[in-house]
């Protein structure tokens, strides 16, 4: 893992501007080291202007850099919506509390236009697990029996509680590939997603908008665009068989700006008609 291999090798021999330099390709690492460096001379490189920061600072922005590899995001990141209240060290706890929570449960896709992919679960033991969490413990009373976590279109993981058709969002931070391997520990969310990059996740979110506005001719039904085993699907029912659906879609495809980023499949069987597509 390259990160864990860096984080073993930083010694007092490498300089922490080293260390993050050889991070760089890490834009969480770089936002972080640039809350730190923004009142140095900007025409220093990274390194240097590292280098230059006292030495409480270094310590804080190592410790804020060690804590983001070990667990996959930043605390800073995690925002929250509801009306409880939530301290900086609260919301450092929240998202592992939530994440062992939610790795154990049984959760159902479900379709939603402003996620990439939305994963909902409705069980009788949550309520159970969220008191075991002195981190979840405010919510014990207000949500029963529902989670949910999620992609969004933008590229930001959020999850939070749901409730009688509503999400209502605890945290929300930014995805990166060090998170995201973070995600793949979660069986369900790991079969859709394992084969992706931050920017393949990103990409398809736009691909989704613009999949969400197609419209053939002639049918009864039109299905969500859900995302499965790395690609997107969209289904629909009694296509009209004058309509010629792959060469149609294939315009439709080849119109948008990541038309030819991607393959297409175009299949039917029985009355359902489904039209796949994967980034290449």
């Amino acid at each position: 893992m390259k990160y864990l291999k860096l984080y073993e090798n930083f010694d007092k021999e490498q300089s922490l501007g080293e260390f993050i330099n050889s991070l760089s390709d890490d834009e969480y690492v770089i936002e972080l080291t640039n809350d730190f460096i923004k009142d140095i001379d900007q025409s220093l490189n990274l390194v240097n202007a590292v280098n230059l920061l006292d030495e409480q600072k270094k310590k804080q922005l190592k410790a804020r850099i060690e804590y983001y590899l070990d667990n996959g995001f930043i605390d800073k990141d995690v925002e929250t919506s509801t009306s409880v209240q939530i301290t900086e060290k609260y919301g450092k706890n929240v998202f592992k509390s939530f994440l062992k929570v939610i790795k154990t449960r049984k959760f159902r896709k479900q379709s939603d236009s402003n996620f990439l992919t939305l994963y909902i679960t409705d069980d009788e033991e949550i309520k159970n697990q969220i008191r075991l969490f002195k981190s979840l413990e405010k919510w014990y009373d207000k949500y029963p029996k529902s989670m949910y976590v999620g992609i969004t279109l933008d590229g930001h993981l959020e999850y939070g509680f749901y409730t009688k058709g509503v999400l209502d969002k605890v945290g929300y931070f930014k995805l990166t590939n060090t998170n995201l391997k973070l995600l793949n520990k979660i069986e369900y969310i790991k079969e859709d997603i394992s084969d992706l990059t931050y920017k393949d996740i990103v990409l398809y979110g736009k691909i989704k908008k613009d999949l969400l506005e197609y419209e053939p001719e002639h049918y009864n039904n039109k299905s969500g665009v859900l995302l499965y085993d790395n690609h997107l699907k969209i289904t629909f029912s009694d296509l009209s068989e004058l309509y010629d659906n792959k060469e149609n879609f294939s315009k439709f495809v080849l119109s948008k700006k990541w038309g030819k980023k991607v393959l297409i499949s175009v299949k039917s069987q029985d009355n359902l008609t489904f039209f796949k597509v994967k980034i290449s």
